[in-house]
């Protein structure tokens, strides 16, 4: 993983999206990440979602963000909106997943 640390004296959060980068501003430092761990990280919380073993839960789309895991989608119960979160718990370790998913 790439990284780069720049002081800035910005107060809010932006993030900022090149070809092959994401750069994450926060307070007075600018963290550039590649890509490709972003990548990775999504495609493993894609995989568990799809061995939860309900076929329903592989439309959930994920977001990675610096330290946050984004679920969204719709699914019919709550029963299904909580499987999708704790399947993708056990590969969150110290990440924030935030539950966006809809029951309709």
């Amino acid at each position: 993983m790439r990284l780069a640390m720049h002081r800035i004296d910005d107060h809010r959060r932006m993030y900022r999206i090149a070809a092959n980068s994401i750069t994450v501003q926060h307070k007075r430092w600018v963290q550039t990440r590649t890509a490709e761990s972003f990548r990775r990280k999504k495609l493993g919380f894609t995989e568990a979602l799809a061995n939860s073993g309900c076929q329903k839960l592989r439309v959930i789309e994920v977001v990675v963000l610096d330290k946050s895991v984004l679920l969204q989608g719709r699914v019919e119960s709550f029963y299904l909106k909580q499987l999708a979160q704790e399947s993708v718990r056990p590969s969150a370790q110290g990440m924030r997943i935030v539950n966006r998913i809809e029951v309709v």
